[in-house]
């Protein structure tokens, strides 16, 4: 089992490293603001709606595809209501299979109790079969992610 915190999950390194260790379920607790223009966002303009649609479809985005990608069952907990009295939080708690479905999840914003019940069996397929890290992973090609922090583009020919 393991354990991230709200952007945590935005990262696929956390979730790799856990992948590597053979997790079956990552846990995480979150309280994305929808909209939140001097914290986050976009460069385009958006409505307060837009913007509470399009963190809830990024939130679950890394959690299905990281879900899949490492072959794990993923529970995500969002706090409900208004952070400091000013952003209002997306919601979206949700269970996710480790074929990257939600299999659960909230139905609204508010406080609610979202369960599914799981077999860690369904972890073995991704494992051992379509990424079976052992035969497909090519570490000699990942040396700037355990190296470098921003963005370096290479030189043009």
């Amino acid at each position: 089992m393991g354990m991230m915190i709200c952007n945590d999950r935005r990262w696929a390194e956390g979730w790799r490293c856990y992948g590597l260790q053979g997790v079956e379920v990552v846990l995480c607790g979150y309280n994305t603001a929808g909209f939140a223009p001097d914290l986050w966002g976009t460069r385009k303009p958006m409505t307060p709606e837009e913007a509470e649609k399009d963190a809830v479809f990024h939130h679950k985005l890394v959690m299905q595809g990281n879900s899949y990608m490492n072959s794990c069952f993923s529970v995500s907990a969002a706090k409900a209501g208004m952070e400091d009295g000013k952003y209002d939080l997306i919601g979206g708690s949700c269970i996710t299979s480790p074929e990257g479905h939600v299999i659960a999840e909230a139905k609204g914003k508010d406080d609610e109790i979202v369960f599914a019940e799981i077999d860690l069996e369904d972890c073995r397929q991704g494992k051992e079969k379509t990424f079976d890290f052992d035969r497909h992973r090519r570490i000699d090609q990942y040396g700037p992610i355990t190296i470098q922090t921003g963005v370096v583009e290479p030189e043009l020919l």
